[in-house]
């Protein structure tokens, strides 16, 4: 029974070496087909311009088309749910704000979590901010609460997540009865808001893109946005919330090291293309910041244990 025993361990032992050989040789060999990035918004917005520059760069560096494919839907969940539950190859990469895989899994019934995904890279921030439109009879966040305050029903849409969560969070404190809607992203919000149908709305920065035509009401960033210094944040109004503002790149939990760095390294490289620097700093007036996979993971483990608290007492 031992050299039966030992035989057994002996045959899974070389089993397991096979296969993993054959996992590290695919690896080294990615990519074999097309990369699909997965944009969790509506064609058109910020983010979709983004990876549609970093995609075309990324085919330079890869050798293999880059495919963008827009998956619209829960302010990010539905993308989230595709890419967590593709196959853990590295040919589906997710890119969106943080709060898809840590603010939408705390608060929302979805059918992923923050463990199922592996964050490799990130490019710059998104300019999060309440804008309005430039012949709004308000232009700041306090006379829009006066406003408000003096026409209940006051129009707003956001994004769902975090973005909605402030805006409650707004109504409650100030006892505002604001219409909220839902969008599918900054380029439906941009539709809304010059055809008059809504009165403020939620932008990730596309209101950068459309100079003259929008007010910034306050940024929703930690900080004063770049090209708004003079507008006071959400959390700087006593509000104290921010949204998460990088552009992330994500792909499933358990994709191999050695692809997670092919991918990384595309990433960061197809970023620093002039086309890609023109629309970061020069139309959304954005910083240009590239992070490698160690430090943003970092920085979202960070984000995600303050989130926890933010989420458990809502």
């Amino acid at each position: 029974m031992k050299t039966i025993g030992k035989r057994l361990l002996t045959t899974l032992g070389i089993s397991m070496a096979l296969v993993t050989g054959s996992v590290t040789a695919v690896a080294a060999e990615f990519p074999t087909k097309p990369v699909n990035i997965i944009v969790p918004y509506k064609a058109g917005g910020a983010t979709d311009v983004m990876a549609r520059i970093i995609a075309k760069a990324m085919q330079k560096q890869l050798g293999k088309p880059v495919v963008v494919q827009n998956r619209k839907g829960g302010g990010g969940a539905v993308a989230a749910s595709y890419v967590k539950n593709r196959p853990a190859d590295g040919y589906s990469v997710l890119v969106g704000a943080s709060e898809i895989s840590t603010w939408i899994p705390l608060t929302k019934e979805v059918d992923y979590k923050f463990e199922d995904f592996r964050h490799i890279a990130a490019v710059t921030e998104f300019q999060n901010a309440l804008i309005a439109n430039a012949d709004a009879p308000f232009k700041n966040l306090e006379e829009m609460v006066e406003y408000a305050r003096q026409n209940p029903g006051l129009k707003i849409a956001h994004q769902g997540a975090i973005s909605e969560l402030m805006l409650k969070q707004l109504a409650e404190k100030e006892n505002l009865e604001l219409r909220m809607i839902t969008a599918s992203g900054g380029a439906e919000i941009v539709q809304l808001l010059l055809a008059g149908q809504i009165d403020v709305g939620y932008s990730g920065g596309i209101h950068s893109s459309y100079p003259g035509k929008f007010e910034v009401i306050s940024s929703l960033n930690k900080e004063r946005l770049n090209d708004s210094p003079t507008k006071k944040s959400f959390a700087e109004s006593g509000y104290n919330l921010a949204i998460p503002a990088h552009v992330v790149f994500m792909v499933k939990a358990g994709v191999d090291d050695t692809i997670v760095k092919v991918l990384e390294e595309a990433i960061l490289e197809a970023a620093t293309e002039e086309d890609f620097r023109k629309i970061v700093e020069d139309r959304m007036k954005a910083p240009l910041q590239l992070i490698n996979a160690a430090d943003i993971t970092t920085i979202i483990d960070e984000s995600q244990a303050s989130l926890k608290l933010v989420a458990s007492k809502k």
